[in-house]
């Protein structure tokens, strides 16, 4: 398992197509980048110690500097992607995992980062970090992950997230998953290291903190946006979380950046 930021948007340096084989041995090394495959043949792969069985239909993930050596038994044609990954939050990321039916749509994708990439790279950028938090959300569903996360707990974040503007409880969000108040609270310990309401409110101060800085919208409204409906409430939280009243961040005078 590799840990990888993905809580901002990742610098793309290469989108391309490559073919390689028949019945060759390769051996690659991608600088101080990380690498995202699109696997369409049958092959192998050994990364560091490691050795993965690929097959058509596979996304894979190689971490910077690691030492890759690929075995093509055949003509093998897939999708990369060279990228700079960003943020402060880690991410697991499998190193490879067959997608099944989900991979057409994938590779859908990856084809029009690939066209959009030379005149829009921003556009390809977009693309390209929705197909990587995919392959996240992919590895937290994995049997074999070292600590999946449970499937409540994700369950309970896109909750959250579609709901942020909402007076969620944490009562509310458990009976969703049909768990008790204290089983959800539980899990989330255990999987995050903070509570739900912890969560909760870190996720409402990270999107006030989001459009204090890059909208014009009234403060109002922008608590309104995060659920905080009590104007001093919001501004309670908010120099809890960035150290100054929510002008001071639109201002660009918090303790973060980001």
């Amino acid at each position: 398992m590799f840990e990888c930021t993905l809580d901002q948007r990742p610098r793309v340096r290469a989108v391309a197509v490559a073919s390689h084989g028949p019945r060759t041995v390769e051996r690659f090394t991608v600088g101080d980048l990380w690498c995202l495959h699109f696997y369409r043949y049958h092959g192998k792969i050994k990364i560091g110690p490691d050795t993965f069985v690929i097959v058509p239909g596979s996304v894979g993930i190689t971490p910077p500097g690691a030492p890759a050596e690929y075995v093509f038994s055949e003509r093998s044609t897939h999708g990369y992607v060279h990228f700079e990954a960003v943020g402060k939050r880690a991410t697991s990321l499998a190193p490879i995992l067959a997608m099944g039916g989900d991979f057409a749509l994938a590779w859908s994708c990856f084809d029009q980062a690939l066209t959009t990439f030379p005149l829009h790279p921003l556009h390809a950028e977009v693309k390209i970090w929705d197909l990587l938090l995919g392959h996240a959300e992919r590895t937290a569903l994995q049997p074999q992950a070292e600590n999946p996360t449970h499937p409540a707990v994700l369950a309970t974040l896109r909750t959250m997230e579609l709901r942020l503007a909402e007076p969620l409880t944490v009562a509310e969000l458990a009976t969703h998953v049909g768990l008790s108040h204290n089983h959800l609270t539980r899990l989330f310990r255990q999987h995050l290291g903070k509570t739900v309401v912890g969560y909760l409110i870190e996720r409402r101060m990270e999107r006030a903190g989001h459009l204090l800085r890059h909208s014009t919208m009234p403060v109002k409204q922008v608590a309104a946006q995060v659920g905080v409906n009590d104007l001093h409430a919001f501004n309670k939280a908010v120099r809890n979380r960035f150290g100054c009243s929510p002008r001071e961040v639109r201002g660009g005078l918090s303790r973060e950046t980001t």
